[in-house]
């Protein structure tokens, strides 16, 4: 098992992209059906039978419901 290491949100980036860099909070913050981008480092290099599934969550108690969570597979 691989562990995430380092992420980069590309902040600048995407909030740019997403007309969100002067929002208040220091959390990324990306609007709903368009793309962004972010960086992540991982502990070692994936297997071909190795999945990365990113989960996206949102409010402040998420639970795995469509309304609340998505997973996605990650290709390499």
């Amino acid at each position: 098992m691989k562990l995430v290491t380092k992420v980069d949100w590309q902040h600048s980036e995407n909030g740019a992209a997403h007309h969100t860099q002067d929002y208040p909070c220091p959390e990324l913050v990306v609007r709903r059906g368009q793309t962004f981008s972010l960086t992540l480092e991982l502990s070692g290099v994936l297997d071909s039978e190795e999945a990365l599934i990113f989960t996206v969550e949102t409010g402040n108690w998420p639970c795995h419901n469509p309304q609340w969570s998505t997973e996605y597979l990650c290709d390499q």
